[in-house]
């Protein structure tokens, strides 16, 4: 039994004729085991046959020869996200890191407040030290 182009059968003895999805993944013939266009293959010629790519599904399947290889596509796809990652470390390291946050502000002035009682501190432990001396020359041996 010669099959017609759009039409899929199981088996060279099966009388059940099917409609392909696509007419024009099912080329028709005698001989069952080449029954699905280039690239096509599986029940009904719905399954992309190896070294092609699927786009769409059911009757909009469209099995493309694939070019190139994965592990060019896996290494291509894995440097650009080690990029982007690490573009947002530095874009969150130059940006973010540079504005104060609360915490460090609070630090700084208490930091800053510090500085200044201890500067008081130094002073009027001079005027102190210049006093005693005032008073111990004044006082006499």
């Amino acid at each position: 039994l010669d099959l017609e182009l759009g039409f899929w059968r199981t088996t060279s003895n099966s009388t059940e004729i099917l409609l392909c999805l696509n007419t024009k993944h099912c080329k028709g013939g005698a001989d069952t085991t080449d029954l699905c266009a280039d690239g096509y293959t599986g029940p009904l010629c719905a399954v992309c046959a190896s070294g092609y790519a699927a786009t769409g599904s059911g009757k909009s399947l469209q099995c493309n020869v694939c070019t190139g290889d994965a592990q060019t596509t896996i290494i291509v796809y894995s440097s650009l996200a080690v990029a982007m990652f690490l573009i947002v470390v530095v874009v969150y390291c130059c940006c973010c890191r540079s504005q104060p946050t609360e915490s460090t502000q609070s630090i700084s002035h208490a930091s800053s407040s510090f500085e200044g009682r201890l500067s008081r501190a130094r002073s009027t432990a001079n005027d102190a030290r210049s006093k005693y001396k005032t008073w111990m020359k004044a006082k006499g041996p």
